[in-house]
Formats: C-alpha cells, sequence, structure tokens
C-alpha cells in the first residue's frame, strides 16, 4: 500500500493531471502524491503535469517549484509507494494512477463524481515509432573515397562502350562485309548495278505490275558487271547471326550465294533446259559446296552458282576493319571456280 494518503494534502492544493511514460493521460493525484513518485524515482522528473488555472501542460519539476510553499515539505516514500496499474481510482491512503485512460485531445473533460472538471489541455506528445533522420544529398557518396569513386565511374563507362561496340558488331559487320566485297570487285574492274539490301521492295513476279514485297531485314543482294567482257557476278548474303547473343554463341555467320553469269549462244534453248533441269533437282536449301545453273530471262544471262558458308569475322575484326587482301583472294577463287564450271558447261 502507498504512505501517500489524500488525507495528508493541502486542501487548497489542487489534484495534479499527469502523462505516464506510455503518454497516456492518467487521473489525476493530489500533487504530494505525483511529487513522491518523482522522488522515488518511480516517475522521471519531466513528468508533464496540468491542473486548473494553468494554460497549458508543464512538468514536475516546476510543480515543486509552485506546490512546495503551499504544501510544505513532501512526505518521505516508501518502497511500495509507486504508481501501479491496478486500481481505477484514488481513494485515501491508496492514491496511485490507473491504466484505463487514454491520452485526452482538445476539448476532452476529465470525469469526476459531482463536479464538472475544467478541459485539460492536449499535450504534445512524439510519434510511437520515432522517425529516421532524413538523408542530406551527400550521405550517398560520403563513405567511399573520391578517387575510388571516379575510377568506378570511368570503368562504367569503358564496359558500356565494349557492349555498344559488341552491339554494334553484330548488327553492322555484314554491312561493313559487303563495303569489303563491293571494294575488291571495283578494285578487279568490276562495276556495281544493281543493290538491294534488307527491307529494300522487290516485284515478287516477272512483271512490273506484280506485288513488291521486302527484302528480309538480314539479306543483301549485289550484282556487278565487268564492262570489258560483260560477265556478272551476283552475290547474295544472308546474316545468320545478326544479334548479340547469338553472334557471341556461334560467330558471325553468313550463307554466302556467288554466281558467275555469261551471256550464251542458244540462250532460249540452254534456258528451257535449266528450267527443266531446276524443277527435277529443286532444293529448298541447297548443301554447302553444292553448284547449280540457272537463267535469268530477264537479262539473257546463265549463271553457275554455289553456296557457301562464311564466317564474317574472319575478314572483319573487332575494329570494323576489313582483311581486304584475304577477301580479294577468296572472291577470286570462288569466281574463278565457277567460270570454270560455266565454260566447261556451254562451251562453244
Amino acid at each position: 500500500m502507498s504512505d501517500f494518503s489524500t488525507a495528508d494534502a493541502t486542501p487548497d492544493l489542487p489534484l495534479i493531471h499527469w502523462v505516464d511514460e506510455a503518454h497516456v493521460t492518467r487521473e489525476p493525484v493530489p500533487a504530494q502524491t505525483l511529487l513522491g513518485w518523482i522522488d522515488a524515482g518511480h516517475l522521471p522528473a519531466e513528468t508533464p503535469a496540468w491542473w486548473d488555472g494553468l494554460d497549458g501542460w508543464t512538468t514536475a519539476i516546476e510543480l515543486r517549484a509552485i506546490v512546495a510553499p503551499q504544501a510544505g515539505a513532501a512526505a518521505e516514500p516508501t518502497a511500495d509507494a509507486q504508481p501501479t496499474a491496478g486500481d481505477t481510482q484514488p481513494t485515501a491512503g491508496d492514491t496511485q494512477p490507473t491504466s484505463g485512460y487514454t491520452r485526452p485531445t482538445a476539448g476532452d473533460t476529465q470525469p469526476t463524481s459531482g463536479a464538472t472538471q475544467p478541459a485539460v489541455p492536449a499535450i504534445d506528445e512524439p510519434d510511437d515509432q520515432p522517425r529516421p533522420a532524413p538523408m542530406t544529398p551527400g550521405s550517398l557518396t560520403e563513405r567511399f573515397d573520391d578517387q575510388d569513386l571516379d575510377d568506378t565511374f570511368m570503368e562504367l563507362v569503358e564496359r558500356s562502350s565494349e557492349i555498344y561496340k559488341e552491339s554494334e558488331q553484330a548488327t553492322s559487320v555484314d554491312e561493313v562485309f559487303l563495303g569489303g566485297v563491293i571494294a575488291a570487285l571495283g578494285d578487279s574492274g568490276y562495276v556495281l548495278i544493281d543493290i538491294l539490301t534488307g527491307g529494300s521492295l522487290r516485284n515478287a513476279g516477272a512483271t512490273s505490275s506484280t506485288t513488291q514485297v521486302a527484302l528480309p531485314f538480314n539479306r543483301h543482294e549485289l550484282r556487278f558487271e565487268d564492262p570489258a567482257t560483260g560477265a556478272r557476278v551476283a552475290l547474295v548474303l544472308d546474316h545468320l547471326t545478326p544479334d548479340v547473343g547469338s553472334a557471341k554463341v556461334l560467330g558471325q555467320r553468313a550463307r554466302i550465294q556467288l554466281g558467275y553469269g555469261q551471256r550464251v549462244p542458244n540462250f532460249g534453248q540452254v534456258g528451257r533446259a535449266l528450267r527443266q533441269e531446276m524443277a527435277s533437282t529443286f532444293v529448298v536449301s541447297p548443301e554447302p559446296g553444292r553448284v547449280t545453273f540457272d537463267a535469268d530471262l530477264s537479262s539473257g544471262f546463265v549463271y553457275c552458282q554455289v553456296d557457301l558458308l562464311w564466317e564474317l569475322d574472319r575478314y572483319v575484326d573487332d575494329s570494323m576493319d576489313v582483311d581486304a587482301d584475304l577477301l580479294r583472294k577468296h572472291l577470286a577463287a570462288t569466281v574463278h571456280t565457277l567460270r570454270k564450271f560455266l565454260q566447261l558447261r556451254f562451251a562453244g
């Protein structure tokens, strides 16, 4: 039982409204009782307190300075003189706070038995959960060394450049290769007379009134002519690895169809024979190295052609430079062989 009795309190002293450490406004008690709890160490000296007549909340420290001259020395607390949560109302000889009350708000009044209590002012209380201090703009970088951050940024830029070059090479190596082909045949006296690249429109039939279709984005068709002899070289390139992923796994690969064409005597008879031959031996996707013959009815040329698989990165390096000598040699070897086949087949 508490040693603080409301009977010991000076009748002129008001009852003190106070707030516990859980920020709950408790049942008002005599000033001596509240001060006794504080002196015994059960409540902090900064315990919020209020009584009728004050404009706002104060602390028990100020309460002691105001009330002590009226009440005299406070009673000495005993070991069991501490606030508990068991009682609901203070009684003579056993005045303790209760736990059944909630924090008051502005305009709330404290209920009493038989008398109207003045409105208890609201107290500014902290949030239940402490808020972290806001981060300042420098907080992101302050834990790192300046030079280390500079070096890391340069590494990111360099790696981005490497990735960009990989993508650029994967999507553009076929175009660079074609530039090398044009240069190699141009140096040998051939003139580029026709070119279709990915997305270009071409006629789907033999007449100009037929529907036009777009060339696949990874296909290129070129045709050259030797002004001195009238011979022609036709090249069709299908880029088989036009993206970074497939290029990394397989390398830069392309299907090359290279043809050598000449005008031949009795083209009408030869053309009909070739059409019958192609109808009987037609294959959708010729195997690499298979030599075939074809007649271009619109120009009167007969072509000997072969399908090959070439590794474009043998001719175009990581810096997008073309090995012109190697490319010229491979083109020369193919054209030379096709010319032999064509002349042997249609000699005279």
